[in-house]
């Protein structure tokens, strides 16, 4: 299936000079693509590092689309290269066919493979696997991208988007920050606790510190 420019729908944040995807089709078995071959600012180099990155631009955020086994709450992310093949001098002209191929989910669903082909007047370029690892996304990460991108990019308040000690707010981060953190981060990570639960007690960050230890310990009081 077709699929609408990654970069002007904000699905990707890539800057210009690794913006190469010209066309994007995607399947169950995998993704196909069309990279511009010109040079950007990146220097070409052996491996084209700008073409290289952009044949990772036709892998979704949601893996699921290729197995139900991947959750699609955890963002793919390059892991490990268990090989790459160089058939040539990089292509520096033209368009360059980009063949991906969804190769399983790996340990626990967590690191799908990839077998990925550049493709240049007919010949393979370049052939190589890849592992992505797959990593809570987050508030944010599940957010649309230009809600994203207005939260990163334009410091904008954009409702259920936030960060707390730089992680997403989440119970298990901010009972860390209560176990570990200052006391002013304790208030704000009880309070953050209790805008998650409107049930839940305010956790009582002035209460005795054995009281806390063991509140935390055996788990917040309800």
């Amino acid at each position: 299936m077709l699929q609408p420019d990654a970069y002007a729908a904000e699905a990707l944040f890539q800057g210009p000079p690794f913006q190469c995807m010209r066309a994007w089709s995607l399947s169950p078995e995998g993704a196909s693509t069309v990279l511009d071959a010109a040079p950007t600012s990146v220097p070409v180099g052996l491996l084209h590092p700008a073409l290289l990155d952009a044949s990772l631009h036709g892998i979704p955020a949601d893996t699921s689309v290729f197995s139900p086994d991947l959750a699609p709450e955890l963002a793919p992310l390059p892991y490990r290269v268990p090989s790459l093949r160089v058939y040539g001098p990089p292509p520096t002209s033209g368009d360059v066919r980009c063949e991906i191929r969804f190769q399983g989910t790996g340990e626990g669903h967590r690191f799908p493979s990839f077998l990925i082909q550049l493709v240049h007047e007919g010949r393979v370029w370049l052939a190589w696997t890849i592992t992505m690892i797959g990593l809570p996304k987050g508030t944010i990460g599940m957010a649309p991208g230009p809600a994203r991108r207005a939260f990163l990019r334009d410091r904008r308040f954009v409702p259920g988007v936030r960060l707390f000690m730089g992680q997403p707010v989440s119970p298990d981060s901010c009972t860390g920050v209560l176990r570990e953190g200052f006391q002013r981060q304790r208030v704000a990570a009880a309070l953050h606790l209790a805008l998650l639960d409107a049930h839940a007690p305010l956790f009582a960050t002035s209460a005795p510190a054995w009281r806390q230890q063991r509140w935390l310990g055996d788990g917040i009081p309800l």
